[in-house]
């Protein structure tokens, strides 16, 4: 699986993004406040904020960040498609993710992700979440690259990304926390001793039903 992948999903995630919007038009609960917000930004207006929207404004950052880049215009299917990118790029990040606890090494290609991984971004939540202007999808997006960025030791890296993803949910600060304990447990599990010294004591980590006290 590889970028063909990609070019061959587009039609598919096009329609299913129009669809979507046609099967919600009117109930769409949270875009009323969320895109006339990311419109003021785009406008430089960054000190207005509505004080109906309780998430930071990550999603508008990078809104106006893609506006810049690609000199997106600023109307609903554009700003969309802020989302939309997020959720393409999931399956790349998920690759690794999965890799890492399969012992496996990724494809070579990062533009190749894992056919695990593609399931995965394509469960409902996430799925129909990334052809709307939320912050679920974006949020997931750094939230997994923080947890695939800590069990890699690439601690710096994964604090700079776990604070990228609490713009987005400021309750990813949960995940955070989880990624820096769960890379800890990796290192005491599976840490090496230096050569010429002596074997560093590991994390005792025996399977449940072989696990008991003295064991």
């Amino acid at each position: 699986m590889s970028l063909t992948w990609y070019t061959k999903s587009t039609p598919s995630v096009v329609k299913t993004s129009q669809l979507i919007e046609f099967l919600l038009a009117g109930f769409l609960k949270d875009e009323p406040f969320h895109i006339p917000q990311a419109q003021a930004y785009c406008r430089g207006e960054f000190t207005t904020w509505d004080p109906k929207i309780t998430t930071p404004p990550g999603l508008y950052l990078l809104s106006v960040l893609l506006k810049r880049i690609f000199l997106f215009k600023c109307n609903v299917s554009m700003l969309r498609l802020t989302p939309t990118l997020t959720l393409l790029a999931l399956p790349l990040a998920l690759t690794r993710l999965i890799a890492f606890h399969k012992r496996e090494r990724p494809p070579a290609s990062v533009l190749s992700p894992l056919p695990e991984a593609v399931v995965l971004s394509a469960f409902p939540i996430a799925w129909f979440f990334g052809f709307l202007y939320y912050t679920e999808v974006p949020s997931l997006l750094f939230v997994v690259c923080t947890v695939v960025a800590a069990e890699q030791q690439y601690h710096w890296l994964a604090a700079l990304l776990g604070l990228v993803s609490c713009t987005f949910r400021q309750t990813n600060i949960v995940w955070v926390l989880y990624a820096y304990a769960s890379s800890q447990l990796m290192y005491l599990r599976f840490r090496r001793s230096p050569p010429d010294q002596p074997t560093r004591p590991k994390l005792h980590d025996p399977p449940a039903l072989a696990a008991g006290p003295g064991r």
